[in-house]
């Protein structure tokens, strides 16, 4: 079974949020906001792909080691503030806390990871 290894790395926290870059493979593939009290802790995670309800769209889903779904997805978004839950937002960064574009880049993002995932890869995520 192959492992597409997706990894956030944290750069700084801020009041504004804790932003860092994520890679896919080893390769920068854009940068991440997460809120600066409600992000997970570091570790070893399984990502799924699976409909998000509320935003009526495939996304990237976090589940713990056991399985165990979190309340945590890859999304699109403009600022940390606006995270409710622990999920982490992707795009260009514009300052701290705040990022651009994120439409475009969770478009490849989630293209990307849909396309290993119905190969039968497993997506494993780690923040560090």
């Amino acid at each position: 079974m192959k492992i597409q290894h997706i990894i956030i790395t944290r750069l700084h926290e801020t009041q504004w949020g804790v932003d860092g870059y994520l890679q896919i493979g080893g390769a920068k593939v854009c940068d991440t906001v997460e809120h600066p009290t409600r992000h997970l802790p570091k570790g070893h995670y399984t990502l799924k792909i699976l409909k998000n309800r509320k935003l009526q769209r495939f996304v990237p889903a976090v589940f713990a080691a056991d399985n165990k779904p979190l309340a945590a997805i890859i999304k699109p978004g403009n600022g940390a503030m606006a995270i409710k839950d622990c999920s982490i937002i992707v795009g260009e960064r514009l300052t701290k806390g705040v990022l651009i574009k994120t439409a475009e880049v969770f478009a490849k993002i989630i293209d990307r990871l849909d396309k290993a995932f119905k190969r039968g890869e497993v997506l494993e995520l780690t923040i560090k």
